[in-house]
């Protein structure tokens, strides 16, 4: 379940992004619960982002196996609590290019 603290940091992040002009997108597939909150990408790359309660979220079932399946392809998802925690990982992850 989502909590308006998760709700309230994704939204600082979108808005974040939109200002670096990048697309955070709330990507939804049909069947599949639990793919991540937040999926950007930039220069031919992609990131994933789940947001969780600040400490005491934990990831479901679901979010567990797309979170390792997402990264045996090769992707990176990250799982912040907080809004600030989420921009410090795009910026490094950006700057690695």
């Amino acid at each position: 379940m989502t909590t308006p603290l998760e709700i309230s940091e994704e939204r600082r992040f979108v808005r974040h992004c939109e200002s670096l002009g990048l697309e955070a997108l709330k990507l939804r597939i049909d069947g599949q619960d639990g793919f991540p909150d937040r999926t950007v990408f930039h220069d031919g790359r992609t990131i994933y982002f789940e947001f969780k309660r600040a400490k005491t979220g934990k990831l479901r079932p679901q979010q567990r196996r797309w979170k390792k399946r997402l990264e045996q392809l090769g992707f990176e998802v990250i799982v912040p609590t907080s809004f600030e925690q989420a921009r410090e990982e795009l910026e490094r992850w950006m700057a690695a290019e």
